[in-house]
């Protein structure tokens, strides 16, 4: 009687199992497969060309000493020109980094620039150990 017993419950469990599972595949399968009617979506394409053109490929200065800032907007200017002449929009960063391994560099904290954008006029100037703001 035990074993008739024994016999039921792993047939029942079995069963069971088997339903729980293709119920499970089934499901998943359903979740996987499905399809968004009356959504529209769209994709634009085009071409992305980013043209980077300077004259120098340091800046380098010497024999520097205290100025204010208009006498420093009248120094020779580190020229760059970023131009994005393919068709799609896109957002760029420009780094400035610094050479280590030249010694006595004066401290940042000591070094003001200012840029100038689509020539439109000089940016205030502002220290270079602020690099980390976005500036545009």
């Amino acid at each position: 009687m035990k074993k008739l017993k024994k016999k039921y419950f792993y047939l029942i469990f079995s069963i069971l199992f088997v339903i729980l599972f293709l119920g499970i595949v089934g499901v998943s399968y359903s979740y996987l497969t499905t399809t968004a009617k009356g959504k529209q979506y769209v994709m634009y394409t085009g071409n992305l060309e980013v043209e980077y053109k300077k004259k120098t490929d340091t800046i380098n200065i010497q024999n520097a000493y205290p100025m204010t800032n208009e006498q420093g907007l009248n120094t020779t200017p580190y020229e760059f020109t970023v131009t994005n002449t393919g068709n799609v929009t896109a957002k760029y960063q420009i780094r400035l980094e610094l050479d280590e391994s030249i010694q006595n560099q004066v401290p940042l904290n000591n070094i003001k620039m200012s840029f100038e954008k689509d020539n439109q006029g000089y940016s205030d100037s502002f220290l270079l150990s602020n690099l980390d703001t976005l500036f545009y």
